[in-house]
This record gives structure tokens, sequence and C-alpha cells, in this order.
């Protein structure tokens, strides 16, 4: 089985923090607790695949700080390839603050990018040694985006497969999506770039036939019921989610999903039983407590895998 992946940024220190109400202007707040752990899109994506037993090379450029140096001995130490990694003396580690609502239902977040900011083309030239023997590509949307087309441009030049998660501070423009083989976006993304709410099977057909009208090869929309769409020229379907498990802490779900998509797409080629895999993949990491310490190897992810047959509806 090939398992040699590399993800292209980001790298962001997260500090999560949970209370009964948000805090308003010129008021503190009070939290219950607060938590400090690695996060980032690429860097949660590039760990989840370690975890799994991927080999993973992850691109990406840390400050040189406290959280820079903690985090960059913990990718070493879930065995991810820090070999391109660069330590940048002029601009911090990124910076996540999440406050969660109790339940984890609403949450607001601040993002400070820095030393990703200069993950540039410029640098990614830089890392080439890094594209050879890759099969699968997972490029977060997390970046600046001339830095997004240079690497896309870069990865279907060597014509492997490419996983795109957009985020919220970032709408691709629709050019960027031509060529794209899977974009895995959440109903969130889905509005910011399509207009469309996918609220029902018929808004999720529509969106997908406007994302497949745009050059995406396979679309893959994480709904807010927890359940999966997917949709290519040839066929579309709905994969349920894991109703049976409390959600505790959804803070690393969506990357953890991309990651174990591009898993299994490597491993099988299917993409029914890769979607399958990731929703339990997904479940898993929500039932936990933080990010990266939540993520599951692959035997607790096939145990978990196991615990649910989830139906699969035509559409």
């Amino acid at each position: 089985m090939n398992r040699y992946f590399c993800v292209i940024g980001s790298i962001t220190y997260r500090i999560t923090t949970t209370s009964d109400n948000f805090a308003i202007e010129k008021v503190a707040t009070l939290t219950d607790d607060y938590i400090t752990g690695y996060g980032g899109r690429g860097a949660n994506q590039a760990a989840t695949l370690a975890k799994l037993g991927g080999t993973v090379n992850l691109i990406g450029k840390i400050g040189n700080d406290l959280f820079g140096s903690e985090y960059l001995k913990a990718l070493k130490d879930l065995g991810v390839s820090t070999k391109f990694i660069e330590i940048d003396k002029n601009h911090p580690t990124g910076l996540r603050l999440v406050s969660y609502k109790k339940g984890y239902q609403e949450s607001k977040t601040l993002l400070s990018l820095g030393a990703n900011l200069e993950v540039t083309p410029e640098y990614l030239e830089k890392q080439s040694s890094a594209f050879q023997g890759t099969s699968v590509f997972l490029l977060p949307g997390e970046l600046k985006l001339d830095t997004m087309y240079f690497a896309k441009k870069k990865i279907q030049s060597h014509n492997k497969t490419m996983l795109f998660a957009p985020c919220l501070h970032l709408v691709p423009p629709f050019e960027f999506l031509k060529g794209i083989d899977f974009l895995t976006p959440t109903y969130a993304n889905v509005k910011q770039i399509t207009d469309i709410d996918v609220i029902d099977d018929k808004s999720a057909l529509e969106a997908s036939k406007f994302l497949l009208d745009k050059g995406v090869k396979h679309v893959v929309i994480k709904a807010k019921d927890g359940g999966v769409y997917y949709a290519n020229k040839l066929e579309a379907f709905y994969c349920e989610g894991y109703d049976n498990v409390e959600v505790i802490d959804p803070t690393a779900s969506d990357e953890a999903f991309n990651a174990a998509l591009g898993f299994a797409l490597s491993n099988t080629g299917y993409i029914r039983e890769a979607i399958v895999f990731a929703q339990a993949v997904k479940s898993y990491v929500s039932s936990k407590v933080g990010a990266v310490a939540s993520l599951p190897s692959y035997e607790q992810a096939e145990k978990h895998h196991r615990s649910k047959v989830l139906n699969i509806r035509e559409l």
C-alpha cells in the first residue's frame, strides 16, 4: 500500500477556552478552564496521517519562539517529517485563540497566521524535493492565494492526487477550483463559495453541480447534520455520520476527516470506503478533548469504524 503524503502548511499553536457566554465589549468573561495544544489545518492533517501510519512530509514555517520549538518537537514525536519546516526569525509561530460556549456548538476564533504568511511560492520552490515520491497531497486553504496557486500548479505538474480544504477567511476564486481532484468543504464553506445553503439532498446536489461545473473532479461536502454528500460527474450519494457518539470537542474533526480521506484513498482507491473510514476518524476525534491529542491510531480508527455500519443513500 502506498502511504506517502505531503501536506502544505499551516502550523498554529492553539489556546482553547470554554465558558457559559462569549465575551462582550469591555467586560471580562470567566472561563471554566483553558487548553493549550497544537493545531493549524496543515499540521492537524499531517499529524492525523502520521498517527494512522502514513509517511508524511509537512511543508511550513514556525517562529523562533517557545510555541514553535514545542510544536516542532511534538511533530517529530508523532512521526511527521519536519525536514521541510523552517524557523522564521522575523515572524512568530501562528496562533489560534478559540472560545467555545459550553457544549461546543458555538465558537469564536481569532487567528494570527504569523510565520505561515512567509510560506511563499519561492519558499515552496526551495522545498521541491518534498514533492518527489508522494502520491497524495493535502492543501489546506489557510495560506496566501498566490502560494496556493503555485502549490496547485506544482502538484498538478507531478500528476498527483490533491485534496483541497477551503477555509472561511479566504474564499477561493472560481478559477482556482478548476482541476482540483477532491474539494472537501463544510456546508459553511459551500455557502461562501456558491451562495447555496446545503440543507437537504436537493440543495446538496445543486451545490455539487455548481462546483463540478467549475472544474472540480470530486465534491465532498461535510453537512451540518454530521453526514457527508459526495458527487462527481457520474454519481452522487449521502453517507450518514456516527450519531451514536457524543460530540465532546470538534476542534480538529474536519482536518482529521480530510487526512483520513486521503489516507484511505491511497490505500483502497474506493471512494465509498474512504468516506466511511474518514467519517469514523472524524467521529473518534470529536469524541475526545483536544486537537492532536485526540487523534487515533489506525487500530483505534478501525475499531471505531466497526462500531456502527453507516448507511449510504443514493442521490
